[in-house]
């Protein structure tokens, strides 16, 4: 996979845009210490560690919070979790988390 895109977002966050169509937001720090940038090369066991390490944790966190202030049913919460751009492995992490 190759990094297209790396747009500045708010609070510090980064999308990251992958040729393949995937995006994914990390903060600046996050982004700098995987040595992402425009045209780089993001092979599998990078993006791997990226979702274990950051991602899935993230969205795991994200739902629980979702979840307190109010019910939703698993479509909702992955419709939810799409909107804050985690990719679809990290929804189905965390939707099998909070069941």
């Amino acid at each position: 996979m190759i990094v297209e895109r790396i747009e500045r977002l708010d609070k510090g966050k980064r999308r990251i845009r992958l040729d393949n169509g995937a995006s994914f937001s990390l903060y600046g720090k996050e982004a700098n210490s995987y040595g992402l940038e425009p045209e780089a090369d993001l092979d599998k066991e990078q993006y791997q560690a990226i979702l274990e390490e950051v991602l899935i944790p993230r969205a795991k966190r994200r739902a629980m919070h979702l979840l307190e202030r109010m019910d939703r049913t698993e479509a909702q919460l992955r419709e939810k979790l799409k909107a804050n751009e985690y990719p679809p492995e990290a929804i189905d992490e965390a939707v099998d988390y909070v069941k």
